[in-house]
């Protein structure tokens, strides 16, 4: 908001309570300019960047994954999971990523990237509570991590309890792993 004085061509910016701040005009004028041309730019320069193509993220993601580059896979699944979090899959194989990353690295840096598994692991299975392979993944971390990462064979058996369930629902066979 704004108030104008034909005394000394001031305006008064009263947006904010207790707020009253003469500038000119002019200074008013350009300054709503600059704000209005730099969100243009950011917007034009957002929407056409590929990096908001998250079926082209998924994609590039998928391919370092499979060639073992598993820092740039997290990386990438990363920015999918925050431009969409409620992509269970992304989550998933983030945790997946963050997994092969915790086996290839010394042991400091395993404890780091096994809680990321672990957190990115339950995100997905909060997302999608049903997704079998996200289970299955969830077990094998609580089977084998150990507890001060995670790890639990309690909530292992009843996440097996659960798979099971949803696999006689569904008719599908049961996996002898």
């Amino acid at each position: 908001m704004y108030r104008s004085s034909k005394k000394n061509r001031k305006v008064f910016l009263t947006g904010c309570p207790g707020l009253i701040k003469p500038v000119s005009v002019i200074k008013y004028s350009m300054w709503l300019i600059i704000i209005f041309l730099s969100s243009y730019c950011l917007l034009v320069n957002a929407s056409s960047q590929p990096g908001h193509n998250v079926i082209a993220f998924m994609e590039q993601a998928h391919s370092y994954y499979e060639e073992g580059d598993y820092k740039n896979a997290s990386e990438i699944y990363q920015k999918v999971s925050t431009i969409e979090p409620s992509n269970a899959r992304a989550f998933h194989l983030l945790g997946k990523s963050y997994g092969r990353l915790a086996q290839e690295s010394g042991w400091l840096k395993a404890i780091g990237f096994a809680k990321k598994t672990h957190t990115a692991f339950n995100q997905a299975a909060n997302l999608a509570p049903n997704n079998l392979e996200i289970l299955n993944d969830l077990i094998q971390f609580h089977s084998t991590a150990p507890g001060f990462l995670g790890g639990d064979k309690k909530k292992a058996r009843q996440l097996q309890k659960k798979l099971f369930s949803i696999q006689q629902r569904n008719k599908i066979p049961k996996d002898d792993k």
